[in-house]
């Protein structure tokens, strides 16, 4: 559901619902050769700082911590990864102190799975790996989803 996610499911040919996720998975998914999904998600947190540091949140309520979600076929969670969180212990904390929106400091707009065709166009990208467009910081990241590494 856009702008804010609600959740996610698969519906069946017939229109029966198969699984469903109420969860803050929201708009641009995509879906590997293998059938996982892969959406952005927000999940609402309270927080007055960015990570472990002095720098203060100036929402008034929860913000929205945005990331990837990657589901197996039946809708199972395989692995959440939080932008924010890979951002600053990758060393890249700036990123999200610049922002105009401090309640929705990332927000995760799109989620690409790589291919060996595009890691044959990106250096050092390898098939598995995830390109991410972070809408506030005004970033594509490419990231290892299992190690939570940005490349």
């Amino acid at each position: 559901m856009y702008p804010y996610g609600v959740g996610i499911g698969r519906i069946d040919p017939a229109g029966r619902v198969v699984w469903k996720n109420f969860d803050g998975a929201h708009h641009w998914v995509r879906i590997g050769p293998d059938d996982r999904i892969y959406a952005p998600v927000q999940i609402r947190r309270t927080v007055d700082h960015v990570a472990d540091n002095a720098v203060e949140i100036r929402c008034p309520h929860a913000i929205y911590d945005g990331g990837v979600r990657i589901y197996r076929p039946d809708g199972t969670v395989e692995r959440t990864v939080m932008m924010a969180e890979m951002l600053i212990q990758n060393g890249y904390p700036g990123l999200i102190y610049s922002v105009r929106d401090d309640c929705d400091p990332v927000h995760t707009n799109w989620v690409e799975l790589v291919t060996p065709q595009i890691a044959g166009r990106i250096p050092g990208a390898v098939a598995g790996d995830l390109l991410v467009s972070m809408r506030e910081p005004s970033a594509i990241m490419l990231f290892d989803p299992v190690k939570a590494k940005i490349k």
